[in-house]
């Protein structure tokens, strides 16, 4: 076998530029990013959306999908509201006061 290696990325990456539509860019810090991939290099990423450009380091993604295969949600809870509706009646913070959470039966 000789030392051609595929890049996965690139072939990826160019398919959502040529066609130009909308994609979900998702950090590791859990930002969601729409837009349309306009250009790519090595370490960057080049999003477009509401007229202005966004340069992102590779380093800072975690996931690229176009936007029309992003999971929609259809009444389902999150895990954390799922979790705060099971708790008992407690006391949430908020801009540093506490409130009392008021439950729906």
């Amino acid at each position: 076998m000789g030392d051609v290696t595929q890049d996965m990325q690139t072939p990826f990456l160019q398919q959502l530029v040529d066609s130009r539509i909308e994609v979900f860019v998702f950090l590791v810090n859990g930002i969601k990013l729409r837009g349309e991939l306009i250009a790519f290099d090595t370490f960057s990423l080049a999003l477009q959306a509401a007229g202005s450009t966004q340069t992102i380091f590779k380093s800072a993604v975690s996931t690229v999908c176009d936007a029309s295969a992003a999971p929609i949600r259809t009444g389902a809870t999150s895990e954390r509201s799922s979790y705060e509706a099971q708790r008992s009646p407690s006391m949430l913070e908020t801009n540093g006061k506490y409130r009392r959470r008021i439950r729906s039966e």
